[in-house]
């Protein structure tokens, strides 16, 4: 039953009863109604007040952000944008003279920490992050001292609802007796649902002015209270919805805050990493310039030396027969010497791979380890056309020697298995081993310290090239690696 009707039936009854009862009736339903119209106003600005709390604590939090040296602009500027409207829309309620002085300051506080924060963010002037401090303390303190001022607002009202309370059980005193039974029933049963649903309404204010946005006022009444009540929840609820937003972006934010320092971390890791490889690629360089001259001095040079000794010392030699057999020694220096160049030239960049391309290059390769170093190599090869640019040719040939090197050095196997085959637009290269196996746990964060490429140094240029590198190995089951380059794209003939 809606309250209209029940004030129009004790009114009825108390007129024709009592005129003078009837007024004062009136008056005091009158009152009643002034104080849910009040309360339903405190109750709408306890609301705007409480988002105002929200809101400029998720706003000092973006703030904070800045001060931290997170560059979180669009989180800021979002914030700043919500809350201007907020205070904005604030503003033009119809609040007490001393809130609206007091939102007055807080807007003042926040439009000064807002230029300095901007002036952190364009570095456009100097900005005291200690001022910022000071500023954003005194905004908080001011929010805090609006929300504790519309407390006691709501205290207020609360008393005049208690008052309002004695006023109808008075007025049901002076009832005639013809009609006390009914008049105290529809008056005590009306006055006790608008007092209990006036405080059910003042506790969920101050539940809400407090910040506690998930307490119901749990009002089902089917009169004005519970429209009042219900529209109450709905906005209780969508200020939780949107509290729970705000919460969501913060963790959302922080998570990717969190994600970039990992990233971070693991560009700086990968930076020393390559800096490594470059001192590495260094060292290997000038190993093998030592090398070479080592050769070119222990072997060539040697040999050289010795066949100028020898010319020198023909001169001087008297017979045919003796000349012939220093000439003999000459020519068997000068075979050792061509034969050491051609082994040093091979060596270096064999002609085999630019004149008959890789595939041939590999089975020559495969024949020198065979026969230098007593290993059994199978070489399997799908006889498909393999087009391979030159950069990605020098290097799988290069990779492919430093394996099995490392093989030959490292992995103390019996036999050895060479696979060369086309996959679609890629070359795929696999080379297994029965040997000792390793731990490959380690060798994506280290270079190589036994010299040549490393499997590190072979993977990163792999992949510059547009390549990968797989290992799989263990401790005592062998070693299969995998090199994947991709194929020389060949041209549409038009005809």
């Amino acid at each position: 039953m809606k309250i209209v009707s029940k004030l129009v039936l004790i009114l009825g009854v108390v007129i024709f009863l009592v005129i003078g009862l009837g007024i004062a009736g009136g008056l005091s339903v009158i009152w009643m109604r002034r104080s849910a119209d009040q309360l339903e106003k405190a109750s709408h600005q306890a609301s705007q007040i409480a988002n105002l709390n929200v809101m400029t604590q998720q706003w000092v939090v973006s703030a904070e952000f800045i001060l931290r040296g997170e560059p979180l602009y669009d989180y800021f500027y979002l914030n700043t944008v919500l809350l201007e409207e907020h205070i904005s829309s604030i503003v033009d309620k119809l609040l007490p003279q001393n809130e609206k002085d007091m939102i007055s300051g807080i807007s003042i506080s926040f439009n000064q920490i807002k230029k300095q924060v901007e002036k952190l963010i364009n570095k456009t002037e100097p900005a005291n992050s200690e001022v910022i401090e000071v500023y954003i303390q005194k905004l908080l303190k001011q929010v805090e001292v609006l929300m504790d001022n519309h407390k006691l607002y709501m205290d207020k009202l609360d008393k005049v609802a208690d008052n309002t309370k004695d006023v109808g059980k008075y007025i049901s005193i002076g009832i005639p007796s013809t009609c006390v039974i009914l008049a105290i029933f529809l008056g005590v049963s009306m006055g006790r649902s608008i007092i209990y649903s006036m405080k059910r309404l003042v506790s969920a204010t101050k539940t809400m002015a407090m910040g506690d946005l998930t307490r119901e006022v749990g009002l089902r009444s089917r009169d004005e209270f519970g429209e009042i009540a219900k529209a109450f929840d709905d906005m209780r609820e969508g200020l939780r919805v949107y509290q729970d937003r705000l919460k969501d972006i913060n963790k959302t934010l922080e998570e990717q805050v969190a994600e970039r320092k990992i990233a971070e971390r693991k560009l700086i890791s990968y930076q020393k990493r390559l800096k490594s490889l470059a001192s590495e690629l260094s060292s290997i360089e000038e190993k093998e310039r030592r090398s070479i001259a080592s050769e070119l001095h222990d072997r060539i040079g040697q040999t050289l030396v010795a066949m100028n000794i020898k010319l020198v010392g023909l001169r001087e030699l008297s017979t045919s027969n003796e000349r012939d057999i220093v000439i003999d020694e000459i020519r068997t220096l000068l075979e050792e010497t061509v034969q050491d160049t051609r082994t040093l030239t091979f060596e270096l960049s064999p002609p085999v791979l630019y004149e008959l391309g890789f595939e041939p290059a590999v089975k020559w390769l495969i024949e020198q380890f065979q026969e230098q170093h007593k290993i059994l190599i199978e070489l399997v090869n799908d006889e498909e056309y393999k087009p391979l640019v030159d950069d990605i040719r020098i290097l799988l040939f290069k990779s492919l020697r430093e394996l099995l090197t490392n093989i030959v050095k490292h992995a103390r196997a019996c036999s050895t298995k060479v696979l060369l085959k086309k996959e679609g637009g890629n070359m795929r290269i696999v080379v297994e081993d029965d040997g000792v196996g390793f731990d490959i746990s380690g060798f994506r964060s280290k270079v190589s310290k036994a010299g040549g490429f490393g499997l590190f140094n072979i993977r990163e240029r792999l992949e510059y090239l547009g390549g990968h590198l797989e290992v799989v190995s263990k401790p005592g089951h062998g070693t299969q690696i995998m090199m994947i380059a991709p194929l020389k794209q060949e041209k549409e003939t038009v005809i």
